[in-house]
């Protein structure tokens, strides 16, 4: 038996990143084992847990029950649910029939051809019907049986209740598999409403990439990409007038239908829509000071073609919102929220991420300091005080002792020449006092940084920064914590891709053994079977032939 172990949580605005589950067309004996959690702790306060599954032909799998021990769900796969190959991005549990878990990808690979016809599996559902079609058969037996038969009238009689209690037991199991079939119906409506979010970097990962602040009425508002006390990505918007708020296209999709717009937000301000511009809507939900809360707008269709927006007005004059999870989907019902299915890494994805980006070939020369600060100049920063010495730390590790007091106090370097027009990663190991303004690629592109710097002891940390076809330089820049910064910087790296890997120098820094063994040649070479001329310490003077070294 083949397990797939994931983790699930019943509180659906963490989302978990789980590696696709991996089956093949065809497979038996496969299990999905799943660990449940609730806000990221273990969760073992249930008794059921039920699996549902959108197939990729839009089939579905639902209502089938799986197998619980010690607070872990383990599912045995039907074949149902593998008689087709493709990707099933909206499969999840329903536990103890009351709430969902978020939802996990299921990668079904092709294999060998299945003829059936890829229906529905209901479990209970395919059971009351063979019931039902031998209780059918069975009275048309005994029907045609009779026919003809010339009997007295009280056998007439006797056959005649036999035939309506088998027709009464028959309408009771017609009557049974009716009442199921809504009740299934109404367990199907959360399978299909789980929405496909029709925006990219809806969780803001990627900073501000792809939406644009709208600075309101009195043209003040803005939006800065920070992370809350949940540790979550978001974006802070604040300003003073009417519709501050973000705006960006949605991927290409029929417009001409209702749709809803939703977030998590908290703070002060009014909703005044979350969906698509320019179009009647319906807002839910209201914001709070304290904690998140979901709001949003039901937009009615049109013909046009709009931009996703979400705007507030101010209440006093004061807007200060903070926004995250952000999601557009058909239908009037605001689900779950869920990346776009372009953002959720396949296996195939995972594997090339790490072909291309975890080796982490270091696009730096002279990252180490080893030669002090050659290639690398000083950035003065706002207050044009910024100072940058090459010193020895505690450690023994060559590093960069920066100060000043102004901000985007630093120093900058000219990477190797690649192609820049794509995602690359700064980092370094960094300790003292500062705030990180950008480690990477300079030139206006959208950042989003990551690490804390201690005072006491080095940590690593660096910003992963969206492609340019521009050509810029490599920045370490700092903003001073109460007018000052004083940090100790060493092995920087930059790579290509969203992944700070491990310190390396660059390719062109490494000496191989044959690079050493040359040097060596080079520096003893001598002639072999040339004569010199030498003199004892007698005095006396003798000819000497080179016949090699040992």
């Amino acid at each position: 038996m083949q397990m797939n172990q994931i983790n699930l949580d019943i509180n659906k605005s963490g989302q978990i990143i789980n590696e696709p589950v991996v089956l093949r067309v065809g497979e038996e004996d496969q299990t999905i084992t799943v660990n449940l959690l609730k806000d990221g702790q273990p969760y073992t306060s249930f008794t059921t847990a039920t699996f549902f599954a959108n197939k990729p032909s839009g089939a579905i799998v639902a209502n089938d029950p799986a197998n619980i021990s010690n607070g872990v769900i383990t599912y045995t796969v039907p074949q149902a649910l593998v008689n087709e190959f493709g990707k099933i991005t909206n499969a999840y549990f329903l536990i103890d029939g009351k709430v969902s878990t978020e939802s996990f990808v299921i990668a079904v690979l092709q294999g060998v051809n299945i003829s059936d016809d890829l229906n529905d599996y209901i479990p209970g559902m395919s059971n009351l019907n063979v019931i039902y079609d031998k209780w059918k058969d069975k009275l048309q037996t005994i029907t045609d049986e009779l026919a003809g038969i010339d009997a007295p009238k009280e056998v007439k009689n006797v056959i005649d209740n036999e035939l309506k209690n088998y027709t009464d037991q028959i309408n009771e199991l017609q009557r049974r598999i009716t009442a199921t079939e809504a009740q299934l119906n109404a367990l199907v409506v959360p399978v299909n409403a789980v929405g496909t979010n029709l925006i990219t970097n809806s969780n803001f990962s990627s900073g501000l990439d792809g939406w644009r602040v709208n600075a309101g009425t009195n043209n003040d508002g803005k939006g800065v990409v920070t992370t809350d006390s949940d540790g979550d990505i978001c974006v802070h918007l604040t300003g003073t007038g009417n519709v501050v708020g973000l705006y960006r296209s949605a991927v290409s999709f029929n417009q001409n239908q209702v749709t809803t717009g939703s977030a998590l937000v908290k703070g002060t301000g009014i909703l005044v829509a979350a969906g698509l511009e320019s179009r009647p809507n319906s807002n839910f939900g209201t914001i709070s000071n304290g904690s998140y809360s979901k709001i949003g707008s039901t937009i009615a269709a049109r013909s046009n073609t709009n931009n996703f927006g979400i705007y507030f007005n101010s209440v006093n004059d004061v807007l200060d919102i903070y926004i995250k999870f952000v999601k557009l989907e058909k239908g009037s019902i605001a689900t779950d929220y869920s990346l776009n299915p372009l953002e959720i890494s396949t296996n195939a994805n995972v594997t090339k991420q790490i072909q291309d980006s975890a080796v982490g070939t270091n696009l730096l020369t002279n990252s180490n300091f080893s030669s002090g600060l050659e290639n690398w100049s000083v950035n003065p920063g706002d207050n044009k005080d910024c100072k940058a010495t090459v010193t020895t730390d505690s450690d023994g590790d060559t590093c960069i002792h920066i100060t000043g007091t102004g901000n985007v106090c630093g120093i900058q370097c000219v990477p190797v020449k690649f192609d820049q027009n794509q995602i690359t990663t700064g980092s370094l190991l960094v300790k003292g006092t500062g705030t990180l303004c950008l480690i990477g690629l300079n030139g206006d592109r959208p950042v989003s940084n990551f690490g804390t710097i201690s005072t006491k002891s080095y940590s690593k940390v660096g910003s992963t920064v969206q492609a340019s076809s521009n050509t810029n330089d490599f920045c370490i820049y700092f903003n001073p914590v109460n007018g000052v910064i004083d940090v100790y910087v060493k092995f920087a790296k930059l790579e290509k891709g969203s992944i700070a890997t491990d310190y390396s120098l660059n390719p062109l820094e490494i000496s191989t053994s044959v690079d050493v063994q040359t040097a060596i040649t080079n520096a003893i070479k001598v002639d072999v079977g040339k004569t010199i001329t030498a003199t004892d310490d007698t005095g006396k003077t003798v000819k000497l032939k080179i016949t090699g070294i040992s």
